[in-house]
């Protein structure tokens, strides 16, 4: 029992592949974690982690350890969580990063709901288009449409979310109405130009898919600047329902092909894979992926 604290030193250690980063975690210095790293190998007579400038190694017997370990360590905070549901605190900081559109659009509202029922949580949130390393720069949560490639990641969908080709009413009625997506190549179509093959628009129809090449005088990396000119009738567009729902709800944008199912994609959440989650990243997460079913307008 007095190696506890070593051991979940240990596991820390392990899942973060880097002393700096658990003691980030574990709110302790380098020095502090390299000490119970020591005391623990110590007291079992082995050598668990082979110290390097560049990456950590386990031995062969640290890998079964971790394996045990962390079973133990999943049972104590399962017994913890159930203590703690009593009363619902959800303590600590939680630090969370969102790409620039989505971001402002569903993540900061869902945010300060989440403070709103959770007042004692604290909640750093990064807003940005650059990919965000999760484990060096220390988020606890990533929220994002394209996909990360770390395989170490664990990955939760929160949302799907539906595309839609819209436009103002001044727009249609000043160029017509296109009344197929094959009509979008005589049309003014305005790309976000991030996005995979952003000038190719697909569609699916009676299980049949189609694409089209689109061409405009406008392609931009940011999803607000696309959104505006569209909403000032510049031209057609691909936005996600998050987007637009208020705008196709009012009228002010129309969908166009409403029969037609164009491209999705799914919100996604990723977060470090451990086997004792926090359980205030448990809860933010189920809270957000509420928020966002409820207001990604999925027809």
């Amino acid at each position: 029992m007095e190696n506890i604290s070593d051991i979940v030193v240990f596991v820390h250690v392990v899942e973060k592949q880097s002393f700096t980063a658990a003691a980030r975690e574990l709110a302790l210095s380098p020095s502090a974690v390299s000490r119970h790293i020591s005391h623990l190998e110590q007291s079992l007579g082995v050598q668990l982690i082979k110290r390097s400038t560049r990456r950590l190694v386990l031995t062969d017997i640290a890998v079964d350890f971790y394996e045990q370990c962390t079973r133990i360590i999943r049972d104590l905070e399962k017994a913890r969580d159930m203590a703690s549901a009593h009363t619902m605190e959800v303590k600590g900081t939680l630090r969370v990063h969102a790409t620039l559109g989505l971001g402002q659009r569903l993540v900061a509202p869902a945010v300060r709901e989440f403070l709103a029922h959770y007042p004692e949580l604290n909640i750093d949130l990064n807003i940005g288009s650059r990919a965000a390393n999760l484990l060096e720069a220390g988020y606890d949560v990533v929220i994002r449409s394209a996909q990360m490639g770390d395989s170490s990641l664990a990955t939760r969908e929160l949302s799907p979310v539906q595309y839609f080709i819209c436009a103002t009413p001044g727009y249609l009625a000043a160029h017509g109405t296109p009344q197929s997506p094959r009509d979008l190549t005589d049309h003014n179509c305005l790309v976000h130009s991030g996005q995979t093959r952003a000038d190719e628009w697909r569609f699916t129809d009676d299980g049949e898919t189609t694409s089209v090449t689109v061409r405009g005088n406008l392609r931009t990396n940011n999803g607000i600047a696309l959104y505006e000119a569209v909403k000032g009738g510049l031209g057609i567009a691909r936005l996600p329902g998050y987007a637009v729902n208020l705008d196709l709800r009012a009228g002010s944008l129309v969908p166009l092909f409403p029969n037609v199912l164009g491209w999705g994609r799914a919100i996604k959440a990723f977060y470090p894979r451990s086997a004792h989650q926090p359980l205030r990243v448990r809860v933010f997460l189920d809270f957000v992926a509420n928020f966002m079913r409820e207001r990604s307008f999925v027809s």
